[in-house]
Order: C-alpha cells, then sequence, then structure tokens
C-alpha cells in the first residue's frame, strides 16, 4: 500500500449551518410530543405534506397541534388524552 501524508489545513472557516428537518424524526416528535405530559419544544420540523397529515391527524384525535413552523411549541397531556 502506498504511504499516505496528511497536511495541517491553515484555513479557518467559521459559520453557522441549518440542515433541514428529517421527515421521520419530525413525525415522531409530534406524536411523542403529543403523548408526553407537559409542554414540548420542537425545533428543526420538517414542514411537508408528509408531516402536516401527521398534524392533522392528532388533530382529528383531539389533541392541540399548532400550525407547524421551524419551532413548535405542544402542551402534551399523556397517555390518559384528559
Amino acid at each position: 500500500m502506498a504511504p499516505v501524508t496528511a497536511s495541517r489545513i491553515r484555513l479557518v472557516v467559521r459559520g453557522d449551518l441549518r440542515v433541514p428537518g428529517d421527515k421521520s424524526v419530525s413525525h415522531r416528535a409530534l406524536m411523542f410530543s403529543a403523548l408526553a405530559e407537559g409542554r414540548s419544544v420542537i425545533r428543526g420540523l420538517l414542514q411537508s405534506a408528509d408531516t402536516e397529515s401527521t398534524a392533522g391527524a392528532l388533530r382529528a384525535l383531539g389533541w392541540e397541534v399548532p400550525a407547524l413552523a421551524d419551532a413548535v411549541v405542544m402542551q402534551g397531556r399523556g397517555l390518559s388524552h384528559r
């Protein structure tokens, strides 16, 4: 095998990177927040037709789900859903 040489990078890169939300994680976050007791804040929620369908299903089952945005605050009522 040929030898590999690693060099130190002399350039400093700084900044922020915002990665879009993931569909599967967004579905789970909505469902777990509804089932949790108390306040949940979901950040980086993917806004898509699929996640809106999940939010709509939770609303149809009686949970209060706010309009989807990058950050959503939900008030869960636990498994008893009272």
